[in-house]
C-alpha cells in the first residue's frame, strides 16, 4: 500500500466516526430535547389544573401522575445518556466542537421556569 494510499484511508476512516460521533450525539441530544417537551407539557398542565381545579383536562390525576412520573423517568435516562457522553472520549472532543453543553435537569417541583416559557 502506498502512503497516498494509507493517508487516504485513514481519513476516511476518521471522517466515518466523526460522522457517528455527531449522529450519536445529535440523536441523542435530540431524544433529550422531545423528552423535555413532553415533561414541560405535562407540568403545564398540572399548574393549570391546580391554578383551576375545576377545568376538565384531558387525564385524571391518576392518569396524570402515572404520566408524569413516566415521562419524568424518560426525561431523567435521557438527560443522563446525554450528559455521559459528552463528558467521556471521544464524545467530548466532538461535543466542545459543536457546541453541546451539559444540561441540568427540570426539578418537578419547581415549575416557575417551565411555566412561564
Amino acid at each position: 500500500m502506498s502512503p497516498l494510499t494509507f493517508i487516504f484511508t485513514a481519513i476516511i476512516a476518521v471522517c466515518v466516526v466523526v460522522t457517528v460521533l455527531i449522529n450519536s450525539l445529535t440523536a441523542k441530544h435530540s431524544s433529550l430535547r422531545d423528552s423535555q417537551k413532553e415533561l414541560e407539557s405535562l407540568l403545564r398542565l398540572e399548574a393549570r389544573k391546580s391554578e383551576n381545579p375545576e377545568s376538565d383536562e384531558d387525564l385524571s390525576d391518576l392518569d396524570k401522575a402515572a404520566k408524569l412520573e413516566e415521562t419524568k423517568q424518560t426525561y431523567d435516562a435521557a438527560l443522563e445518556a446525554y450528559n455521559e457522553s459528552i463528558k467521556k472520549f471521544p464524545g467530548v472532543v466532538t461535543a466542545g466542537v459543536l457546541g453541546f453543553k451539559p444540561i441540568k435537569s427540570i426539578k418537578t417541583g419547581e415549575l416557575s421556569d417551565v411555566v412561564d416559557a
